[in-house]
């Protein structure tokens, strides 16, 4: 099992230590069942811009070629045959071990599912009642956010109603984000490599 440096541990214990984690996941816990996220390194706006005229609403609508493409797209989309890796498994196991609170996400690929996620404990932001994101948040001892950059409102505010509400907010993304200085814990190692360690101590 990767083990990683003392900070790994330190947020270990903290997991453990925890009654209630909610869980908040962006692109980035995908990209190692071969999603691109979409403003890592290689993400799909970063290698291509044009492609973030694909989600604006304005272009789609008064352009039929952009549609096109957006059709093309999904049915293409690695999604379709993606499959969960160990960031999600961990969080299988983190929920068997009664931690859970929720698993609030911002993907729309099905793999927290798939993995053996209970879908309801399921929130998908982009598709599910807002409130219950926020209420989640604001009931946990630990936001445990994975990921995600925490540039996208409103989810990125769900880590304000956490930690106004006292929870303990750790990052885990590979690149930087607008909360890691209010964070109790940033980890910048790779998902699907950090979250079985950080969960190891709960379920074993």
């Amino acid at each position: 099992m990767y083990r990683g440096p003392a900070e790994v541990e330190r947020v270990a214990a903290l997991i453990s230590d925890a009654t209630r984690v909610t869980v908040l996941t962006g692109a980035g816990i995908s990209t190692d069942s071969g999603i691109p996220d979409f403003r890592g390194p290689n993400g799909v706006w970063t290698v291509n811009p044009a492609a973030q005229q694909l989600s604006t609403l304005d272009r789609y609508v008064s352009d039929a070629e952009l549609r096109k493409q957006a059709w093309r797209n999904r049915r293409e989309h690695a999604a379709w045959t993606a499959k969960p890796n160990a960031g999600h498994r961990a969080i299988v196991d983190l929920q068997r071990a009664g931690k859970v609170r929720a698993l609030i996400t911002q993907n729309v690929d099905g793999l927290h599912q798939r993995a053996g996620s209970d879908p309801t404990l399921v929130i998908e932001v982009h598709g599910t009642i807002w409130q219950a994101a926020v209420a989640a948040a604001q009931d946990c001892d630990v936001l445990l956010s994975v990921g995600t950059s925490l540039q996208v409102q409103p989810v990125a505010s769900l880590c304000d109603h956490a930690l106004s509400a006292g929870a303990r907010l750790v990052v885990v993304n590979a690149e930087p984000t607008p909360y890691d200085t209010r964070a109790d814990a940033v980890l910048r190692h790779p998902i699907s490599m950090v979250l079985p360690a950080l969960v190891g101590r709960t379920a074993a």
